[in-house]
């Protein structure tokens, strides 16, 4: 068995190479963890950004093309307790109008009974 230290830095290791987008919260809401994939994808979230506060990156849409309430978006929905497993959501860019038919996944992060957070996996 490896020492713990050892297992976080693979796992870190692991998610900055992702090759899809992974975002972490903290269980306020403020991104603590955004992969290259990620702000590559998004232009942001920087770390401490309120995932509520992503109105000025990007806009997402349901399936029907609804803009989604911040309380809607998937990391969100994760905090509160939700999964969401696989969902399609349409992300425009504020910044170049650009648009993308995303999938995500999401779940809250748990330390035994305490939240500590949630994870999305965005891929396209």
């Amino acid at each position: 068995m490896l020492p713990i230290d050892h297992d976080l830095e693979v796992l870190a290791r692991l998610m900055q190479n992702a090759p899809y987008p992974v975002v972490i919260c903290n269980a306020e809401g403020h991104v603590v963890s955004a992969n290259d994939a990620a702000r590559s994808f998004y232009g942001k979230p920087r770390n401490g950004t309120a995932s509520k506060n992503w109105t000025g990156v990007a806009e997402v849409r349901d399936e029907s093309g609804r803009a989604l309430q911040p309380d809607e978006y998937p990391l969100n929905r994760a905090l509160s307790g939700q999964v969401v497993n696989d969902e399609p959501f349409t992300v425009v860019h504020s910044g170049t109008g650009q648009t993308r038919k995303i999938r995500v996944t999401a779940h809250q992060l748990r330390d035994g009974n305490r939240l500590i957070g949630a994870v999305t996996i965005h891929r396209d």
